[in-house]
């Protein structure tokens, strides 16, 4: 048997005979609900909400600490954990597109969808300084973009990257804890 809804929401006396009254709106019929119907419905809906899902990016904070020729590199995802690792660089904008390029290699093998890579040094962010020692590390990183692009990089405050700022700090701050080796990341897990 069908039911018939008669109630409309927007549906007001007419009280005045100057106003206009809002006209009737036919009876919307209610279908009964099969097994078939609600599993239908049931698998547009879990469909929609997977493609939201995907369509949020993933956020990957990323930072260097440099100094004379060592850089902590670091970054830190929800998606991917974090990971700390120390390399000789040059310089620190040297330093800050080594953590970057660490994050991609890694966003790479784990993730996929749009990824947001956060970081707080306008030089990285903008692909710029053009020594030589920058070089490299900027075509790997075009050719990266050229490759995924749903990528982006997104310039943020010092005080929005503190996580990752903090974990490329640490092997400097804590000399004597080896800690900073162990990280979260999907790709390095722990290993005692």
């Amino acid at each position: 048997m069908l039911a018939i809804n008669t109630h409309h929401p927007k549906r007001r006396p007419d009280k005045s005979a100057g106003r206009r009254a809002i006209p009737p709106n036919p009876p919307s019929v209610v279908e009964p609900l099969t097994a078939e119907t609600l599993a239908g419905r049931r698998s547009i809906i879990l469909f929609r909400r997977r493609l939201r899902r995907l369509a949020r990016p993933a956020y990957v904070n990323t930072d260097a600490s440099w100094r004379d020729g060592i850089a902590g590199i670091a970054y830190e995802s929800g998606a991917m954990g974090r990971r700390v690792e120390l390399v000789s660089c040059g310089s620190n904008s040297r330093a800050e597109y080594q953590a970057l390029l660490m994050a991609m290699g890694d966003a790479e093998r784990c993730l996929t969808g749009p990824v947001c890579f956060r970081i707080d040094s306008t030089t990285v962010v903008n692909l710029q300084g053009r020594t030589p020692e920058l070089l490299e590390p900027q075509e790997a990183i075009t050719a990266l973009l050229a490759r995924h692009p749903e990528w982006l990089l997104e310039l943020i405050t010092r005080q929005g990257n503190k996580v990752a700022n903090g974990l490329a700090r640490r092997p400097f701050l804590y000399p004597d804890k080896n800690d900073w080796l162990i990280s979260s990341s999907a790709l390095h897990q722990k290993t005692q």
